[in-house]
């Protein structure tokens, strides 16, 4: 878990400087309370999941050739039988407790429990609700990311 966090914190420090994926320097830090305090969802992505996503989410980041697994391109999301994106899975991945992706095999880290312990001196309701608002925000940043089929 903490190989994942670094490669996040590291990539959006890439992304952050523009510096080319060659160039990635790994430095290993947890996530603190000013990594995400004030962030909205997008800030949040930019932050914490473009590293490996890409900043537009098409499992193109900069961490991505460190990785010995593809990223899933979040651009086309599956879709219900109404042809809506199922909000709480999303939800549920980006927290860590949906774990049903291709072959299997996850790395994202278990953000529902990064952003618990950001800060200390908060008993659990506080810290339960704390992550579940960057959780849902960060999943209503990646839903904005979603292309728009083209009808002819």
């Amino acid at each position: 878990m903490k190989k994942w966090i670094t490669l996040v914190i590291a990539g959006a420090w890439l992304a952050a400087s523009g510096l080319a994926a060659a160039e990635v320097v790994i430095k290993q830090r947890p996530l603190t309370w000013d990594d995400v305090k004030g962030q909205n969802g997008e800030q949040l992505y930019g932050k914490l999941c473009a590293s490996c996503h890409g900043l537009e989410g098409k499992g193109d980041g900069p961490a991505t050739p460190a990785l010995t697994q593809a990223v899933p391109d979040l651009t086309h999301m599956p879709r219900d039988q109404e042809g809506l994106i199922d909000h709480g899975r999303i939800e549920k991945i980006i927290a860590g407790k949906d774990r049903r992706v291709r072959h299997g095999v996850i790395g994202m880290p278990k953000w529902e429990e990064q952003f618990k312990y950001v800060r200390t001196g908060w008993n659990d309701r506080e810290r339960y609700a704390f992550a579940r608002k960057r959780i849902h925000e960060l999943a209503e940043h990646v839903e904005s990311l979603q292309e728009v089929a083209l009808v002819d």
